[in-house]
């Protein structure tokens, strides 16, 4: 590692909620080792950090959100957000003429797609920068142009989706735009859209970052409808695939996972449905490449999972359901989890891998409990068996 490795590392800080064990570096290391390119690039991105390129970022950005916070609050003047006239500006064309000029002066996607992330060094106190940017964009003028119900929330919601890849977020910031009150803030209300209603778009990236602790996953899944942000109701909908695919997801949080949503947090988006008729390339690949990764990964572990569940007429939700068995074969080949802590486990698929081990010790499948819909599925049964004698079908990113 570079001279000043350990110095940008100390500048995360720490997070007692993430654990007393956790280590960035290790679980990085560890999930590339289980075959995660996001986690190979994440690692890459700390361990090349290039301070001049960071220092130009860091201006670059600063220079750009000075400019247009000042503009925008130029045109709002001293407007309570709540007031009238706020939101009669918000309507105007003059509101509509400057987000074009924004738009035109700097091209926002390339910026955020290219010079953030896993892409470019930027600093975390940059990240940090960026997000209370969009977050003052969404509570009051910022440098994005205040928010009210207008269609340009999904674009500005959708920059942050880059920057929450990357793997030098500060610890406590990672939380708060998570679980904590600037979650709450950065919810954006996308007009007319079905897909991510009322959730963060960038919380799709921090679900699917090796970056992310575990515990950090467990308490975004967990989160409950009047426990937590305004968005808790809709993370079972619409976050479990991403979780599914992240390799530091463990055993348990794998255990509480289910197919069916599963299966429309992976097919479904804003723009449509697919089913297994779909084209895995072209439709699928499509959608989880640009659904909430800005980076190209390798789906050929997902595609053969796929081709598997077509050829034997599956449906989304038993394709979903099989996926999920790759991922927690993986867990039990790794050794991260013990078939034999497991043979009770409250979750069916949990069982049915084990049961579905082709070199299980007969005794040991006697023990354990087979009275669910799943293991009267013997086409399920036999294809996870399938899947346990494969080396080459890693669902993690």
């Amino acid at each position: 590692m570079q001279k000043n490795t350990s110095e940008l590392l100390a500048s995360l800080g720490r997070d007692e909620r993430d654990g007393s064990e956790f280590d960035l570096i290790a679980q990085l290391t560890s999930s590339v080792q289980r075959g995660s390119k996001l986690a190979q690039a994440q690692l890459q991105r700390i361990k090349n950090f290039d301070h001049e390129v960071a220092k130009v970022i860091d201006a670059e950005i600063i220079e750009l959100f000075e400019t247009w916070e000042g503009k925008f609050k130029e045109l709002f003047s001293d407007h309570s957000i709540d007031s009238e006239e706020f939101q009669e500006i918000l309507d105007s064309e003059e509101f509509e003429d400057l987000l074009a000029e924004m738009q035109i002066d700097a091209d926002w996607d390339d910026f955020f797609a290219y010079n953030t992330g896993v892409e470019s060094s930027v600093y975390p106190e940059t990240i940090k920068y960026i997000f209370d940017g969009i977050r003052k964009s969404k509570i009051g003028a910022g440098p994005f142009g205040a928010q009210g119900n207008n269609g340009d929330q999904y674009q500005i919601a959708h920059y942050a989706i880059h920057v929450a890849l990357s793997p030098l977020i500060p610890r406590s910031f990672l939380w708060d735009i998570s679980v904590g009150e600037i979650a709450q803030d950065m919810t954006f209300y996308l007009r007319d859209r079905d897909h991510l209603s009322n959730i963060p778009a960038y919380l799709l990236s921090t679900c699917v970052s090796p970056a992310s602790s575990v515990n950090l996953l467990k308490a975004i899944f967990t989160l409950e409808d009047g426990t937590g942000p305004s968005f808790s109701q809709y993370v079972k909908e619409w976050l479990q695939f991403p979780l599914l695919v992240n390799p530091i997801t463990d055993i348990w949080l794998l255990s509480k996972l289910d197919p069916p949503n599963i299966a429309n947090s992976m097919l479904n988006s804003f723009t449509e449905s697919l089913d297994m008729e779909s084209d895995f390339d072209d439709d699928i690949g499509g959608v989880l490449a640009g659904g909430f990764f800005v980076w190209s990964f390798n789906f050929e572990g997902l595609q053969a999972v796929f081709k598997l569940c077509q050829e034997r007429s599956f449906d989304e939700e038993a394709f979903a359901t099989m996926v999920l068995a790759q991922r927690i074969i993986q867990e039990f080949k790794s050794e991260r989890a013990i078939s034999e802590n497991h043979l009770h486990s409250t979750s069916e698929i949990v069982r049915a891998v084990i049961f579905s081990n082709p070199n299980l010790e007969k005794t040991t499948k006697e023990k354990i409990d087979r009275h669910e819909a799943i293991f009267e599925n013997k086409n399920l049964l036999e294809l996870i068996a399938l899947l346990w004698t494969r080396d080459d079908l890693s669902v993690v990113i």
